[in-house]
């Protein structure tokens, strides 16, 4: 009777300690699969950061680009209107400098109003 009532509660104390021994594995593998987790999370935080950061530099850098592009843009059309300016004010004296001043003038209107298109 002894004998067996001993035999059972070292059984059932062999049991428990199985048990623990599983419920013990199983939180560190848990735990280490929450960690895992973590640095995933962290780790694609730190990239959506680091590509938010990057399209916000892109942005600025696009956004002085085209306000250099539009000071050059409106520089040039300046420029084009002095000389379409000057090319009517111009009276050449013979009939080829005419003709290729009247061309000159017919281009730099072309290309000017097509320049202030393009601002706009």
């Amino acid at each position: 009777q002894e004998g067996e009532r001993y035999a059972d509660a070292l059984a059932k104390v062999s049991s428990l300690r199985n048990q623990l021994a599983t419920a013990e594995s199983e939180q560190h593998a848990a735990q280490f699969s929450l960690q895992r987790a973590k640095t995933d999370h962290d780790r694609r935080l730190a990239a959506e950061v680091a590509l938010r950061q990057a399209a916000e530099d892109r942005i600025l850098k696009l956004q002085n680009s085209r306000q250099a592009l539009e000071y050059e843009n409106n520089h040039t059309s300046a420029l084009l209107r002095e000389v379409l300016h000057a090319s009517h004010n111009s009276t050449p004296r013979n009939p080829e400098m005419i003709s290729t001043s009247k061309a000159t003038s017919h281009y730099v209107e072309s290309v000017s109003s097509a320049v202030t298109e393009d601002a706009s």
